[in-house]
């Protein structure tokens, strides 16, 4: 509570005589007061607890954390019609029913000399007058403030009419506002915080992943027809990297530091779209010290499966690089006939990483963090039909306008170039003006610069 003058009735000028009667009157309470007041339009009274006010005759619910102690503010937002638009004096009174009170009613406002508080069953009140000098008083804002507990749902009401909130100007004419205003105080336990657990922080050991992890395959002519004789034989190659993303950086159960000297990994994929074949790469290649054994396209009885490891020979052979080895995947010639240069054509195959290990000198593991496949998308550049070749340009154009009116079973009608619609069921038997609109409207489209973009596809997405 500020310090502030008592009022003292000697003290005061006549004109201040019924300001200071109002003052005293209300330490009697709510219930034992009662004097002459003007209603006034131009008077607003509001309050508010935290978010919650009643500016505006707004009205609602106040939610506080149960058991807290929270602050009710009583502001003084206009003062239009009052006196000279000036006032002296000022009297607040907050009820309250259900929540508890700290019965401590403080006048804010800046031009309060002698204030009378009081408290009661129910209610706080406090009134205020300027200083006997002072000249009248223009602020508007908050002027008064109480503390309660929120034990209980209740409400707090600021009470208008006879002397419980009115201003008075310098001739002891009171004016008090229609009301009242009303919050209710909603006493709701304090939300509990949610444990957000800490991000994973992967362990310090190498993974083991393909780059890159997506990648196309656009497929083009090979020699006189399209698909290769076999699956070694064709020039569409993706080219993967087995490699690791960190330098090795363990110890073994001697706690001695782990070198990287030996690794395998291997390979498994659909044999009837694909073939694999597998070398060593980075520190790991042509290096004399190294020993590498193959199980790949080449020399494999196994469908759908290559694997490769390779190991060191004696101690401190330089293998710090991250790369493993190489893996080369060519599309089988089955996959040529099955796809046309529509929208969206392509066909999906994962190259999954399975049995990857890593030791060291002494034989002993290597941890690692994870083993990763990849994903490459065959498939043929929208709208090349000439070739293909990975190039939309006049050759496409004239291809399908040469053919333009055929349908199946004409000599001229090749279904690589009946382009629409796409989707599972291709073409729809004739070359028509669709057909030639797909081409041109790709006209110099590249597999390096595709229009429109023909992302690669994740089959786990």
């Amino acid at each position: 509570m500020k310090t502030r003058n008592k009022i003292g009735l000697l003290a005061l000028p006549v004109a201040a005589f019924a300001v200071a009667a109002v003052l005293f009157s209300m330490s009697l309470g709510t219930s034992q007061t009662a004097s002459a007041n003007q209603p006034n339009a131009g008077l607003e009274w509001t309050l508010a607890v935290g978010g919650c006010t009643t500016a505006g005759d707004a009205k609602g619910n106040c939610v506080v954390a149960d058991g807290s102690t929270f602050n009710a503010v009583v502001s003084l937002s206009s003062i239009a019609g009052i006196g000279n638009g000036s006032y002296d004096a000022i009297a607040v009174t907050v009820a309250y029913t259900g929540v508890g009170s700290k019965d401590n009613p403080d006048i804010t406002w800046s031009g309060c000399a002698f204030e009378a508080p009081s408290t009661g069953p129910g209610f706080v009140n406090a009134g205020c007058a300027g200083g006997i000098s002072a000249p009248s008083s223009t602020v508007t804002g908050p002027v008064f403030d109480a503390d309660f507990n929120c034990t209980a749902d209740g409400t707090l009401t600021l009470t208008h009419g006879g002397a419980d909130t009115l201003v008075i100007d310098s001739k002891g004419k009171t004016s008090t506002e229609a009301g009242p205003d009303v919050l209710n105080i909603d006493c709701q336990p304090a939300p509990t915080a949610t444990p957000v657990p800490p991000t994973a922080t992967p362990p310090s050991v190498p993974r083991v992943f393909k780059l890159p992890v997506l990648s196309n395959n656009f497929l083009e002519r090979q020699g006189s027809k399209i698909p290769p004789l076999t699956c070694n034989e064709s020039d569409d190659v993706s080219t993967l990297t087995e490699q690791i993303n960190i330098p090795v950086a363990t110890f073994n159960q001697k706690g001695e530091a782990q070198d990287l000297a030996a690794f395998e990994f291997e390979v498994r994929f659909d044999w009837t779209k694909v073939c694999v074949n597998l070398s060593a790469a980075g520190d790991w290649a042509g290096n004399p010290d190294v020993i590498c054994v193959l199980n790949d396209k080449d020399n494999s009885t196994l469908e759908g499966i290559a694997r490769i490891g390779c190991v060191t020979i004696g101690k401190g052979v330089d293998t710090d690089g991250m790369i493993l080895a190489t893996i080369e995947v060519r599309p089988q010639p089955e996959l040529y006939s099955q796809l046309r240069p529509n929208q969206d054509n392509g066909n999906a195959v994962q190259i999954l990483n399975q049995g990857c290990e890593l030791a060291d000198e002494q034989g002993h593991a290597i941890p690692i963090f994870s083993c990763e496949d990849a994903d490459i998308t065959f498939r043929y550049l929208e709208g090349d039909v000439d070739g293909p070749d990975c190039d939309v340009d006049v050759f496409d154009t004239q291809q399908v306008a040469f053919r333009w009116g055929v349908q199946k079973g004409n000599l001229l009608y090749n279904s690589f170039m009946d382009l629409e619609p796409s989707g599972a069921v291709k073409g729809d038997g004739d070359i028509d003006i669709k057909d030639i609109q797909f081409v041109f409207g790709r006209f110099g489209s590249t597999c390096a610069n595709p229009h429109p973009a023909q992302p690669p596809v994740n089959p786990k997405a």
